[in-house]
Parts: C-alpha cells; structure tokens; sequence
C-alpha cells in the first residue's frame, strides 16, 4: 500500500484519531466512517480484507502488517502530531505481538529438545539443564511483559523492565513478599499505574528539574505502590483467573473445550483473541500449563481442511491463492483462509468450526494440556515427563480438524459450475455480436447484451422461442415479443430493424401475455421477401434485458448467472 494514498483513502489526516496494529491487521480509530474509502482501499494488491468493528477500521494485511504499520507510522508523524495514541481495546496484541517471535523460538527448542528426550539422545542432567536454559523467557515473564507494556502505553521502556526486575526480586530478598516469577499481570497493573503518576509528574514538575528527576521520582513512587498493593492485587486476579479456569476444565470439561473453540474463532474474526491468549499465558505462567491453548491449537488446521474442501468442490486444488492460503495456515497464519473463504459464506464458517471443535472435543477427552507458548503439537507434550503418547494425540486431533472440516466444506459447497440458462436462436441463421448489428441502439447495448442474426432464408423463416418462460410483451405489430424465465431474466426478440413502419406486413405471431412456452417452441412466422422488398433489413435481434444477476454467453448461447462471492 501506498501510505500517502492510504491516508487520502482514510479521509486525510483529520479524520484520523489513533492507529495501532497486532499480528495482522493495521487498527485506525476515524471520526466520520463515511469518509473512508473501503472499496479503494479493499483493492490494494496486499489487503486481505478492510472491515468496521465497532468504530475501529481494521485493514487485515497479514504478515506484512509492521512494514505497512511503519510506513503509515511515519508518513502520519510529517505533521507532527501523535496519531499512535494509547488503544486500551488493543492493549493485549500490543503487549504480546512484538514478544511473539521470543517465545515461538523457546517453544521450538523447547519441542526439539523434548524430541532428543524421547529418542534417547541426552542425558537427563544435560536435558534438565536445557530445559531450564530454554524456559528462561517463562521464567523471566515480568521483565519481557514489563518491557512490551511500557512500550505499548508510551511509557520509558527501562521502567517496565526495571518493574519487572523489582517484582522478580523482592521475594529472593524478602521471603514475606510473593513469588512474581512467571507471572505477568501484576507487572501490566504496575506500568499502568507508573503511567497515570509519570504524566501527573510531567505536567507539575517542569523544565530540568522535571527531566531530570522525574523519572527517578515516578519510579520510586510506583515502586512502592506496586510492590505493596498492585502486584499482589494483580497476583491474586491471575490466581483467581487460572483457578476459575481450571475448576470449569475439571468439572466440564466437553463444554469448555467447545465452548472455547466457538468463542476462539469469533473472537479472530473481531481481531479480539488476545484477550483469550493472555487468559491462557496466565494460565501457563500459574500452573505451568494451559487448557485453553490445547483446546484452541488446532485452529489454523480446522481452517486448512475447510480450505481444502472448498477448492476440491470448486475444482480449484492447483489455484495459485488455494496453495498460498494453505502454505499460511502449515505456519498458523489463518487470516488469508479466514477473509478469503470461509468468511465469505456461513456454511464455510461453519465447516472450519466442525474441525476445531471436534478436535478440542477429543483433547478434552484426552486430558490434553499445553506447556508451552505460541501452541504447536510439541507443546502438547510435558517437558518434566515426556511421552510419545502425547504427540500421538496431538497428531490425531490436527488429522480431525484437517478432515472433519474437508469433509464439512466438501458436503456444504456448492459446485463451481454456475446455473445457467439455455438459449435458442429465435430464426434459423448466422449469429455475431449484437454490438456488430445494423441499428445503432440496439449495438450500443444500452438495453442489454445479445445477438443479431441473419437469417438464412430470403422468403420465410419460422420463429422459435428462445427459452422456456412466459410471454410477458407482444408489439402491436407483432415485430417484436419479451419473455421472462422462471429465473427472472427478461429477453427481447426483435425481427428486422425498423420493421414497426410495416404495420404487421411481414411479422405474424402466434402469442398471447401470459402464455407459457418452451425453448425451440414455434411462435411465428416472418415473411422476410416482404421485409426486403419494403427496404428494410431482417436482421433479427435477440437482447437478454440487463439483469445483475445474469449475464449472456453469446458463444455458447447460455445465460449464466453471476458469480455473487469473491472466492
């Protein structure tokens, strides 16, 4: 995208409050919505799909979404002004977004090494002390987080690291104080918190004093706020969260994993789901595992199947787009599948849901957990006790959503061969564009599209009904009849150009309104010697009436209806 362009599309800088991003959408905050430019901006080359939620305009863009977010960034910030104002609704994809790549490649190692573990390959001493080496971004959750929220709120960076270090430490030092390790929505409560006192300082104390000791004085302040009332406060709602979460897993646990999976998609849809991934990280951070990152792991496969099903109906297996789409959701990027099939029609929607769902059914059943952080079929499996059983069930439950939702699609899709209508040619002749025809309204189309034909006979030629429908128009002189199809679709059928001056000479009809006939049915006869001999040309015209939904193959004399998605 253009960013220059972008902004003109958003309707100037004017219009705009705010923007921000996560994984794979730009977020723009507007004043007036009906400034915006969707279609435009709907047909840059790299946006997926634009959509309104709420009164936040997201242009999903997929895995080009920082280099997009930068440039818009810095053509927004010529003018001076912070349009990157603080989205509290965003405020976890800005959180967790720019730590995502960290704990993906923990979670790789963290897979490879368990499968060295399963193989036999290290010794339990070496083992425990990889794990422990690869599981140091868990460990150090608070000062990563602490980082990402400074970051997120326009706070000093070094602040929430620095809250983070503090949370992480005072219980080596004071054993009174809590354990923080691993957890993250204390040090978030914080660095809230230090942001409110911060401003509040900036704007009493000014000048070099204040930049000189604000800082100091903010971070003194929060700290001992912190430590002794946020943290703990934040430490007792994570704990109340995971235990929550936990009790509904042990009791009803079908029902949360369905429960969840339904909510997971929807929330993706909305661009929402981060506020289920931190739910889940707490749980990871509490309890050393999480039941909601099991239950929703199989999403991009449950979108793959559904994908894959779609393509197989369609005919569409060896599509350029299809092979893409697939290729993004083997590396758990769904918004491609997402906005480019199985939102575009509920049943597809659904069908990508059937996988997902009975895949976290069958996780449940299975007691499935994961220990790590984003999901993969090696987090399934417990770092502490590792067992190939555990891999086994991660494999099974991504072969459910990939053929539950194949099977789901392929039953539910529709055939890509589009309905379409016979046509008859009304006289025996040789057919061409009506764009080619002799009378210069009916080329220019501004009726519709069509054919003109010449007949074949200079004496008398029978005339046919084009298609099966009802006889809807009769010229009073009979040069000319409409019929409309069951399907809607009005066609004119005009014998010779300018034959109305022959007052029913030439044309005779064997019609009435409201007559039902059928394609090929003989209606009429023409005298086409009368025709010729009054100076007038029996070329005879057949227009299909301009209709949205369908269009005229001339070369194959079908009426297709139209394509109503874009697939």
């Amino acid at each position: 995208m253009n960013s220059k362009n972008l902004i003109a599309d958003l309707g100037g800088k004017d219009n705009i409050e705010s923007i921000s991003h996560c994984m794979t959408r730009i977020r723009i905050k507007v004043k007036n919505p009906q400034s915006v430019n969707r279609r435009q901006i709907a047909s840059e080359k790299n946006v997926i799909k634009e959509q309104f939620v709420g009164h936040e305009y997201q242009i999903i863009v997929s895995n080009n979404v920082e280099k997009e977010f930068a440039s818009l960034q810095k053509q927004m910030h010529s003018g001076g002004n912070d349009f990157t104002a603080i989205e509290w609704k965003t405020i976890p994809s800005q959180i967790l977004v720019p730590i995502l790549p960290l704990y993906t490649t923990a979670a790789i190692f963290q897979g490879v090494l368990v499968l060295i573990k399963l193989c036999n390959l290290v010794s339990a001493d070496n083992y425990q002390f990889l794990l422990n080496l690869i599981r140091l971004p868990v460990f150090c959750l608070p000062i990563i987080i602490g980082y990402s929220t400074a970051k997120s709120i326009k706070l000093n960076p070094l602040a929430g690291i620095g809250f983070g270090i503090e949370l992480m430490a005072v219980h080596h030092y004071f054993k009174a104080f809590p354990n923080y390790v691993g957890s993250f929505i204390p040090v978030i409560l914080v660095c809230l918190a230090s942001k409110i006192i911060f401003v509040f300082l900036d704007k009493k104390i000014r000048g070099i004093i204040g930049a000189t000791y604000n800082f100091t004085l903010g971070f003194i302040i929060t700290s001992v706020i912190g430590i002794l009332f946020l943290a703990p406060i934040g430490l007792f709602l994570g704990k109340l969260f995971s235990d929550t979460i936990k009790l509904i897993m042990l009791k009803v646990p079908v029902i949360a994993a369905l429960v969840s999976s339904i909510l997971y998609l929807f929330l993706v849809v909305k661009g929402q789901h981060w506020w289920l991934t931190l739910l889940a990280l707490n749980n990871l951070g509490a309890l050393g595992y999480s039941w909601l990152f099991a239950f929703t792991s199989t999403a991009q496969f449950g979108q793959l199947g559904a994908v894959l099903g779609i393509a197989t109906k369609r005919k569409e297996i060896k599509n350029k787009k299809v092979k893409d789409t697939v290729k993004n959701c083997l590396f758990c990027i769904i918004e491609p599948a997402l906005y480019g099939y199985t939102t575009l029609k509920k049943s597809r929607y659904i069908s990508s849901l059937v996988g997902l769902a009975l895949s976290a059914i069958y996780l449940a059943i299975a007691n499935a957990k994961m220990y790590a952080f984003p999901s993969s079929i090696f987090s399934l499996v417990n770092p502490e006790q590792p067992t190939w059983d555990s891999l086994i069930t991660g494999l099974i439950s991504i072969l459910i959503a990939i053929f539950a939702s194949f099977i789901a699609a392929l039953v539910s899709e529709q055939n890509n061969s589009l309905p379409k209508i016979k046509v008859t040619a009304p006289i025996a002749g040789t057919y061409f564009d009506i764009a080619q025809s002799k009378d210069q309204t009916f080329a220019s189309k501004v009726l519709g599209d069509g054919i003109a034909i010449t007949p074949l006979s200079s004496t008398n030629a029978d005339i046919y009904a084009p298609v099966n429908g009802k006889i809807i128009m009769i010229a009073p002189d009979q040069h000319a009849f409409g019929i409309k199809t069951t399907a809607g679709v009005e066609l004119l059928v005009h014998v010779g150009i300018d034959t109305v001056k022959l007052k029913k000479a030439a044309v005779k009809l064997n019609l009435k309104v409201g007559q039902l006939v059928a394609r090929g049915d003989k209606v009429g006869n023409v005298n086409i010697n009368n025709i010729i001999q009054a100076g007038y040309n029996p070329e005879t015209l057949l227009i299909a009436l301009k209709n949205p939904e369908y269009y005229f193959d001339k070369n194959n004399l079908y009426l297709i209806k139209r394509k109503n998605e874009t697939r």
